[in-house]
């Protein structure tokens, strides 16, 4: 009985290598964009004041790359929209710092829209970022 299990466990490394199979503890799984590079978001609340980071970083090659970001504060049931920014630049970086006063006792997010264009196709990624105050 041991014979037949040293064959079997031969005959399937033997298989394996011969087709090609290649086994892994755990796949990896990444999104692939075509237009952007980096996207990112940021929210720190100090002392009643939210201050709210976004950037974005094209392939190269692309034209030009814009931020639309909004903070929200959760009021139990829904995000509700207390300020919205806008960034656009030509080329293929953009970034944006800005600051609002929050009140206390509530989650806040930072919900930033990166978008990277390239001639007539474009390409939006969405980075959100969490605090409470």
């Amino acid at each position: 009985m041991k014979k037949i299990k040293v064959a079997i466990t031969l005959l399937m490394v033997i298989m394996c290598l011969f087709t090609g199979i290649t086994v892994s503890a755990a796949p990896t799984v990444s999104p692939m964009y075509t237009l952007i590079s980096i996207a990112s978001s940021g929210l720190n609340i100090s002392a009643g004041v939210a201050t709210c980071d976004a950037s974005i970083t094209g392939q190269v090659g692309v034209d030009s790359v814009s931020l639309t970001g909004s903070l929200q504060r959760y009021n139990g049931s829904s995000w509700v929209t207390l300020k919205t920014w806008t960034k656009s630049a030509t080329g293929r970086t953009c970034s944006m710092t800005t600051t609002y006063s929050v009140s206390s006792g509530y989650n806040y997010r930072y919900r930033v829209s990166c978008t990277a264009y390239d001639g007539g196709s474009s390409e939006t990624v969405i980075v959100t970022s969490y605090d409470s105050y």
